[in-house]
């Protein structure tokens, strides 16, 4: 099962397992003390918006990520689409890297809060920026609240693209590429195709 998958099957059965997860909690957490807190803790994650952004977040990449994977995971690997899917996911992943789509993903939210009207989701949270100690003599500035939806932004969601992003390069250099479009014409497709060309010139 992908992560994909898994996500996506948590989103649509949403109501599901939040029950069962309360009908775990109200029937064996009394006398299980840890299991009572950790149901508590998952039932207090799922109603809040940290898990709602980050989970349709995560959603939109792995809507990106997960033809990628397939591919190049397939038994008969085809290398010369695979490093055309690693090339579109790389493009993919700068484009999710805005204001914009960021804004769409907090509708979706807000959307998906709407329809389950008898949960009421925890909003991000407020915190209070931290600012650099000041030197004898200078006098200490207040700190400063920081917006929850924009901390989540750039702490979180660009935090999360820029790794992909890096970790997608560093994999998949120009070098690695061109050496994997060699290793391309030895696959068993590609041999049967150039041997099909050939005999249909002969």
């Amino acid at each position: 099962m992908s992560h994909a998958y898994a996500l996506n099957t948590v989103l649509d059965v949403y109501d599901a397992v939040y029950q069962t997860i309360e009908e775990v909690r109200n029937r064996d957490g009394g006398s299980d003390f840890k299991l009572g807190a950790d149901c508590n803790g998952l039932l207090s994650y799922l109603t809040s918006y940290r898990f709602l952004m980050t989970a349709l977040s995560f959603k939109k990449i792995f809507e990106i990520l997960e033809p990628l994977t397939r591919t190049l995971q397939a038994r008969d690997i085809d290398i010369l689409a695979a490093m055309y899917l690693v090339n579109s996911a790389k493009e993919s992943i700068v484009a999710l890297r805005t204001e914009e789509t960021f804004e769409n993903i907090f509708i979706l939210a807000k959307e998906f809060d709407d329809k389950y009207e008898n949960e009421e989701f925890e909003p991000l949270r407020t915190t209070r920026k931290r600012k650099v100690r000041k030197m004898d003599g200078e006098l200490c500035s207040d700190e400063v609240e920081q917006n929850p939806i924009q901390k989540f932004k750039v702490d979180t969601y660009f935090v999360a693209l820029d790794i992909i992003k890096t970790q997608i390069s560093q994999r998949f250099t120009n070098k690695t590429i061109e050496v994997m479009k060699d290793f391309a014409l030895l696959s068993t497709k590609r041999i049967k195709a150039l041997k099909k060309t050939l005999k249909a010139f002969l």
